[in-house]
């Protein structure tokens, strides 16, 4: 199964130590994005680098045109194994993501997804999207998601900063988001990985 991902400069380091070398699965394409000024969240740099981020949403569509495919952005990391898992999990549906403020509000950074015409319409639509400071691919995507039939993964095995609380043990995938900063997000990633590894 392919997976999908994309890496500007600023996160070469961070893909490097977690997410490649645990996404041992899968066969794995790298789209390199360029780097825009520092990224900080919300700014203009900001929406300009989820926009390159979106079109390689769209590309990995493209590409995979009726196949199933997973997608992991750069914080990213696996940490049991999830391929059947995610299939299991996907069914007939066009796409299965990860969620975040509640199980309705999908998250970009983290799906497993079938290859459909209507996949590729929605990732047309965020890729081709006009983006202001306040919206990027995500609010975009949510916001045109009901043409698809969707899942949410279980927050217990595909974990996020932003579900609150302790990473539990059954998790097979943590996201780093929620976590403004590279140097920040890294940490994070190597302390789920040293507590997961110490129980």
């Amino acid at each position: 199964m392919k997976l999908y991902t994309h890496i500007s400069p600023s996160h070469e380091a961070m893909a490097a130590e977690f997410l490649l070398p645990s996404a041992t699965e899968f066969d794995v394409t790298i789209f390199r994005g360029q780097q825009y000024g520092e990224g900080r969240w919300k700014t203009s740099h900001w929406c300009a680098g989820l926009r390159d981020k979106a079109r390689s949403m769209l590309r990995a569509a493209e590409e995979s045109a009726g196949e199933i495919f997973v997608w992991a952005d750069a914080d990213v990391v696996f940490l049991k194994p999830c391929k059947t898992r995610l299939s299991e999990l996907l069914g007939d549906r066009d796409i299965a993501c990860q969620h975040e403020r509640h199980p309705g509000y999908l998250c970009t950074g983290f799906f497993i997804a079938r290859s459909t015409p209507a996949i590729r319409q929605v990732f047309t639509t965020v890729a081709t999207a006009p983006y202001l400071s306040a919206q990027g691919d995500q609010e975009i995507f949510n916001d045109h998601k009901h043409v698809l039939n969707w899942a949410s993964l279980p927050s217990a095995e595909f974990w996020t900063r932003g579900h609150g609380g302790t990473i539990p043990a059954t998790a097979r995938v943590y996201h780093a988001n929620f976590i403004i900063g590279i140097a920040e997000k890294m940490q994070a990633l190597r302390e789920v990985q040293e507590e997961l590894n110490n129980e």
